[in-house]
């Protein structure tokens, strides 16, 4: 068993012997969370929301727009910079991460505001933390203002809430 970062690409390679991707795995199995929940009498099937941080708040926006029964969004941001760079045309391979194969280029072409015009005009929540200052902080707040402009053309203000808080969000 694989520890750390290299749990990731372990993973990844096992995935491939499938004829899939690690991604392609974790929608599958939220296919059949979903079809899980909608089954439970305590769960209104028309109020499931998808919550992710930190790595997880990619796919927070991402796999939402592959399944229509998530009707809520939340994505927890610490640091939109790192998350970009992370998501750059040449990943760094030095800290192998298990999001890189999924997410390879896509901060070149999918930024924050991107991925939340996938799942609009269904409601989004952000949680915008950071622990840094200056230029990585206004390209945050840049891409979250892009957010709240895609939602606010559309007269949809009342379906996004930006919630802009000091620190980690987590």
């Amino acid at each position: 068993r694989c520890q750390g970062a290299d749990e990731g690409r372990f993973l990844e390679r096992k995935s491939h012997l499938l004829g899939k991707t690690l991604f392609s795995l974790s929608a599958a199995s939220h296919e059949r969370l979903l079809d899980w929940l909608k089954n439970q009498d305590q769960v209104d099937p028309n109020k499931i929301a998808f919550c992710g941080s930190g790595p997880d708040a990619k796919r927070a926006l991402v796999l939402p727009a592959l399944f229509r029964d998530y009707s809520l969004a939340i994505a927890a941001i610490e640091n939109h910079r790192d998350e970009r760079d992370a998501m750059g045309s040449l990943p760094d391979f030095s800290e192998p991460s298990r999001e890189a194969p999924m997410l390879w280029n896509f901060g070149n072409t999918f930024a924050l505001a991107e991925m939340a015009s996938l799942i609009f005009p269904r409601p989004l929540l952000i949680a915008l933390g950071s622990t840094k200052t200056g230029e990585e902080y206004r390209d945050a707040v840049f891409e979250v203002d892009r957010v709240e402009r895609l939602y606010s053309v559309h007269r949809q203000e009342e379906s996004v809430v930006i919630d802009r808080i000091g620190g980690s969000p987590s």
